[in-house]
């Protein structure tokens, strides 16, 4: 198998954020905060709490990043086949519950995100990022998986809650031992084989 060159996915940036000055002036002056980073820092929590193993899983911080109205959607024929449509908090975190821990679908999951581009319009954010998500599974494959999301949140009290949260699957590829390595190397500064990462319980 070639070499994978790996590039600094938070170096991929897809245009800008963008809203009327006056209208994210007076939405970070109402919240006390920029709405894009409220947005980001949502996203960022989410992919963190779904991450296997996870420094830290805590449901109830999971399903708090959702409003009442959520849906969790897969868009695509894939995507669509596999999730279909999931409405509210609760709903979504029993979904997403089948594959993390103690489940073992994942041995090993890791979501990146790029910068993305956010708009604000009528007090809602729509954000569209390129995700890649580097799995290994329970039976021992690994892949490499990149999608594309849209993510739509409602400003609440300070924070920014999904209200809509759909990916579409654009492109995958089985992947060997030896990049897994390279990649969790690269993407973590460590130079642990697949064997070190067993002993830490990390496939």
């Amino acid at each position: 198998m070639l070499p994978l060159r790996i590039y600094g996915i938070a170096g991929v940036i897809r245009g800008g954020d963008e809203a009327r000055p006056e209208r994210r002036n007076f939405l970070q002056k109402t919240t006390g905060h920029d709405p894009r980073e409220l947005a980001r820092r949502s996203i960022q929590r989410y992919m963190e709490l779904c991450d296997v193993p996870a420094v830290r899983f805590d449901r109830r911080e999971l399903a708090s990043l959702f409003a009442d109205h959520a849906v969790w959607q897969g868009v695509g024929d894939d995507n669509a086949a596999k999730f279909g449509r999931v409405v509210g908090p609760r709903a979504i975190v029993e979904m997403l519950e089948r594959y993390l821990p103690p489940h073992d679908h994942f041995r090993l999951n890791m979501h990146l995100l790029d910068r993305g581009t956010m708009v604000i319009s009528d007090g809602k954010i729509e954000g569209d990022w390129t995700m890649m998500r580097l799995s290994t599974y329970g039976g021992g494959r690994s892949d490499l998986t990149a999608s594309r999301l849209r993510v739509e949140f409602e400003l609440h009290e300070g924070r920014a809650l999904i209200s809509l949260y759909q990916p579409l699957r654009i492109w995958q590829q089985e992947i060997g031992d030896e990049v897994v390595d390279q990649m969790f190397g690269a993407f973590s500064g460590s130079t642990q084989t697949s064997g070190d990462r067993h002993g830490m319980g990390i496939p």
